[in-house]
């Protein structure tokens, strides 16, 4: 077999990298790190920003940003090439003066001449789209709803517990929950979120206070779930001050359970599934009523189809974040990323467990992808640098023959 020689080998990487830096799915921006000005670009940045790529040649990099965010954003993506960030939303601007939700990746491409930054901007307006649409049925309910993180501070609230108490929604996220709960109630909160954390989920009778004072005794449910990538707790509180508003309260109780964004899931000792949300019909394609009563193994895949932490004594619980993959009813396996804790009954006995999970195959995805490109471009440049050292060392050769005659 004939060897290609290596200049053809270079000239083929050449023409892969153009190839996949003109035909890549996001638009990708090349900027000097010295200057932050834009030294290149693909098809995609000339799309999403609307500008020629005459006109984007030579721009300062926080010029694509809006002027109230664009020091921060700089400082943002330079963290982020450090390897001191992850991805990082931010926005860009049009050429019509439209702002554009991005999310940014990038990585610093170091040769022996200069640093560049390459970054990849990919349009979220969609997800946005979905997160404005997840407020306006957060809103929507009737019940008061809150999040918080694992001491207490509100991180998000409804319409319904801003007109129940009084406040402002600004003036309750710069609160949290000992500044509406009752007295009593207030000094056993961290025992009851250290005790929400080891359950899972828990139900309580507590009292809310409103601005002015006044008393309204409360059933809360409370359950772990994932809000921005973090652990925090969705508080689902109702007024149970009418006689008939408590009965109907477990009732309501349960229509949260299908409102909640993730899949979530409970199973006895015997690993049948007891309960079944609408979130994991959506991601598995499995209706309840087909996965109710049959073994979890009928769905989980690598590794919960051979070890099952969840029931296994020996597995600290809770676990969060823990990332495996399941099987959806047309035989896809997908990527999850989960949270899983026991269920005990009233004397403390194991009696199942529950677990909540999200499908990130995209996002996985779209990280390894990443990392093709980015191991795609540094390779290049090796590539490149190394061809330009055998240039100076061929020019010195002639440089000296030269000299010699």
């Amino acid at each position: 077999m004939t060897k290609k020689p290596k200049k053809d080998n270079q000239k083929n990487d050449e023409g892969r990298y153009k190839k996949i830096f003109k035909h890549a799915g996001d638009a990708v921006f090349v900027a000097d790190s010295e200057e932050n000005i834009v030294t290149d670009c693909n098809q995609k940045a000339l799309e999403l920003t609307g500008f020629s790529k005459k006109e984007l040649i030579g721009t300062n990099v926080a010029d694509l940003h809006p002027k109230g965010i664009q020091k921060e954003t700089l400082d943002k993506f330079k963290k982020q090439a450090r390897g001191e960030a992850g991805i990082i939303e931010t926005k860009i601007i049009t050429k019509k003066g439209k702002e554009i939700p991005v999310s940014i990746s990038s990585a610093r491409i170091e040769n022996n001449e200069k640093t560049e930054l390459v970054g990849i901007f990919r349009d979220v307006s969609e997800k946005k789209a979905t997160e404005k649409k997840f407020q306006l049925i957060f809103d929507s309910v009737g019940d008061a709803l809150f999040i918080l993180d694992l001491n207490g501070n509100f991180l998000e609230v409804n319409k319904a517990a801003c007109q129940r108490l009084g406040y402002t929604k600004d003036e309750l996220l710069s609160m949290g929950a000992k500044d509406i709960d009752a007295p009593e109630h207030a000094a056993q909160l961290k025992d009851k979120i250290q005790e929400l954390q080891e359950k899972g989920e828990a139900i309580m009778e507590t009292a809310h206070l409103t601005k002015k004072g006044k008393r309204i005794p409360i059933e809360l449910s409370n359950k772990i779930i994932e809000y921005n990538d973090k652990v925090a707790i969705l508080s689902v509180a109702r007024d149970v001050s009418s006689g008939r508003e408590l009965k109907w309260a477990k009732k309501r109780t349960k229509a949260m359970f299908n409102l909640i964004p993730n899949a979530i899931f409970t199973v006895n000792k015997d690993r049948k599934v007891t309960a079944w949300n609408q979130a994991a019909e959506k991601i598995t394609g499995f209706k309840a009523e087909e996965i109710i009563g049959n073994d979890c193994t009928k769905f989980a895949h690598e590794p919960c189809n051979k070890h099952c932490s969840l029931l296994d004594e020996k597995t600290e619980k809770p676990i969060f974040g823990k990332e495996c993959s399941i099987k959806t009813k047309t035989g896809e396996i997908l990527t999850i990323n989960k949270n899983v804790d026991t269920l005990e009954d009233d004397e403390g006995k194991t009696i199942g467990g529950v677990e909540s999970f999200e499908d990130i195959s995209k996002r996985k995805k779209m990280e390894d992808n990443l990392e093709e490109k980015l191991d795609e471009l540094e390779r290049m440049n090796k590539l490149m640098v190394d061809r330009e050292k055998k240039m100076i060392e061929l020019k010195e050769k002639i440089k000296r023959l030269e000299n010699k005659k």
